[in-house]
């Protein structure tokens, strides 16, 4: 179909748009997936509306559409060849924890970088990059500093290249302790891959280093 699209989003969905077909009443959304098939079905006047969401697993998938039988139980028989595959979902997640406990003292905090990835994990895995941004001075009391907007609105902490990280192995980095309080940290992904890689990002009062 026309300008179909397929993406992601948050709570176990996908987003998928297209050009809708001149005469047709309805169109379905098969899904197929892990072994079996489902289908979602949606009037034109709801997809204005609302648009078309379909449950999805992490795992890979194929979505076919398709203009559907304008009666209510008919089989839906998609169009062979016209899916849109899509890859499974790579998650990289971030966490900033307390260092450990050394005599009195604590360590420094470190950055904890978790990949998720079902199925076999591609070889060109996006690089991480920790900035931080510091308040120069200027940060009122009580009042957090601005986290960073791009990966170069700060200072580059750390960098890990993506090829380090397995899943089910997470990678533990010390903060580097010569950058002077208050800052906010945030994560970025860098590279070809970082398109098809979600980052999963802590709250921003926990990125937050006074």
């Amino acid at each position: 179909m026309a300008g179909a699209r397929v993406e992601r989003v948050a709570g176990g969905r996908a987003r998928v748009t297209f050009d809708w077909p001149a005469e047709a009443g309805e169109v379905a959304a098969t899904v197929e997936q892990d072994g079996g098939s489902t289908v979602r079905r949606v009037t034109r006047s709801t997809y204005v509306r609302e648009g078309l969401y379909v449950d999805v697993a992490p795992s890979a998938f194929s979505l076919t559409l398709s203009a559907a039988p304008r009666t209510p139980d008919a089989v839906v028989v998609p169009p062979p060849g016209g899916g849109t595959r899509v890859p499974p979902e790579i998650t990289v997640r971030y966490r900033i924890v307390p260092g450990p406990r050394r005599a009195l003292r604590r360590g420094p905090s470190l950055l904890r970088v978790t990949l998720s990835c079902p199925g076999e994990v591609p070889p060109d895995l996006p690089e991480f990059v920790l900035v931080a941004r510091t308040g120069k001075g200027r940060t009122e009391k009580g009042r957090a500093p601005t986290r960073p907007r791009t990966p170069t609105d700060g200072t580059a902490l750390l960098r890990l290249d993506g090829g380090r990280l397995r899943p089910g192995s997470p990678v533990e980095l010390p903060l580097p302790s010569g950058l002077r309080p208050p800052y906010a940290l945030r994560g970025f992904l860098l590279g070809e891959g970082a398109a098809d890689v979600r980052l999963d990002e802590p709250s921003p009062t926990d990125l937050v280093v006074r």
